[in-house]
């Protein structure tokens, strides 16, 4: 039996906008699934300016690869509201799958609520996909703790939600379909992806897509315009307050060093995530720091091959020291983390680069990696991309 498509409250701004032409935004924000060129994104965008042709579409990828939806909600502002989209599709079911469901209750109703604070006229569609670990679950007849939480926060706020995996299960169960492997291996078969995740654009990508534009067509039928969006929360501890503030926001002390284009160690195309990223130097044990009243606190930083170690303190005690390496630092890349457990209240929170070094081949050991140049790992630097917070920074 296929899967269920709630239309609920339906997607009528954005149709209404559709059928009276001119100028209409998508964003679509996730993880590498959405991030993806020739994707269920491009392929559903294609789709829909083909359907409308008398719109000038554009859209905005706000998909970033290994993110779930406790990063979206903090960098929603900047890379999904600040381009004012007229329909905003949410992809995070599958990289949010290992968080609890009450903190997806918290980041998806915040990333709604933020969503319709800045506009109650956009809309909003929750979008599912599927790995080969999770695939069961959904043979089964049942949603994945993710989905199921986000489905929570859909039902309480009429937002339409698609599962885009069902043509995939139905194959899948049909025996015509497979997760994982060379499509040249199988020919008699539909293989959805290499690695049981990402989907090749031709088949898993495709059938996401057309799972998807059959639900839109379903939608656009449904014509009243809503009213009252935002109704009282199902979760009041809710995270539509949380924020990104920019690196060069914080107060420094000791060596640190602002990167730009050219720098020898962190790529370009990191610093137009990180516009304002900082590197402190471990040999010099600098520190940042910022005052704030709010409770949870962290980065989003950068990783690899020569960075070290973080000492967070909160209010002069120290709350954790957290490694910014891991056993897939052989390239840097942009990661982050969270405190969710400070107490409400005016706090003082300080990053200190740490000059305790570690074995780290004994963590890229854990992770099979090709390693390269020993030399790059030689250095304990940290970087600073921008601040995580709920609440607000003090003066």
């Amino acid at each position: 039996m296929a899967m269920e498509h709630p239309g609920r409250s339906g997607l009528a701004n954005f149709f209404t906008k559709m059928n009276a032409g001119g100028n209409v935004k998508i964003a679509y924000f996730g993880g590498s699934i959405t991030e993806a060129g020739n994707g269920w994104r491009d392929q559903s965008f294609n789709w829909l300016q083909s359907k409308y042709p008398a719109v000038t579409l554009s859209q905005v990828n706000a998909g970033i690869g290994g993110t779930g939806s406790d990063l979206g909600v903090f960098r929603l502002q900047k890379d999904v509201l600040s381009k004012n989209p007229d329909l905003v599709f949410v992809e995070f079911a599958v990289n949010d799958n290992a968080l609890p469901a009450q903190v997806i209750h918290k980041t998806m109703e915040g990333i709604v609520r933020q969503i319709w604070t800045a506009d109650e006229q956009t809309d909003i569609c929750f979008v599912y996909t599927v790995t080969e670990g999770t695939a069961p679950t959904l043979v089964n007849g049942q949603l994945t703790g993710a989905m199921q939480a986000m489905e929570d926060v859909a039902a309480h706020y009429g937002i339409p939600s698609v599962q885009m995996c069902d043509s995939v299960i139905q194959l899948y169960k049909a025996g015509s379909l497979i997760f994982k492997g060379v499509p040249a291996d199988h020919p008699d078969k539909i293989v959805f992806s290499k690695d049981g995740t990402h989907p090749y654009p031709e088949t898993g990508h495709r059938l996401y897509a057309a799972t998807l534009a059959q639900a839109l067509d379903s939608f656009a039928q449904i014509t009243t315009l809503p009213t009252s969006r935002l109704v009282a929360a199902l979760d009041a501890d809710n995270w539509e307050d949380a924020k990104m503030i920019p690196a060069n926001e914080l107060t420094y002390n000791g060596t640190w060093t602002a990167i730009t284009t050219g720098d020898t160690i962190i790529p370009g195309h990191l610093l137009n995530k990180f516009p304002n990223l900082m590197r402190g130097d471990s040999t010099q044990a600098p520190a940042a720091t910022i005052q704030y009243q709010g409770s949870l606190a962290g980065l989003y930083d950068v990783v690899g091959p020569g960075c070290g170690q973080l000492e967070i303190y909160v209010d002069g005690t120290l709350l954790a020291k957290k490694k910014r390496f891991d056993k897939y630092s052989t390239y840097y890349r942009p990661q982050y983390f969270y405190y969710k457990d400070i107490a409400q209240g005016s706090h003082t929170i300080e990053f200190r680069v740490s000059s305790e070094p570690f074995d780290k081949m004994a963590i890229l050991a854990q992770g099979n990696n090709e390693v390269g140049d020993t030399s790059r790992y030689g250095t304990y630097s940290c970087y600073i991309g921008y601040l995580l917070l709920r609440g607000q920074v003090q003066e």
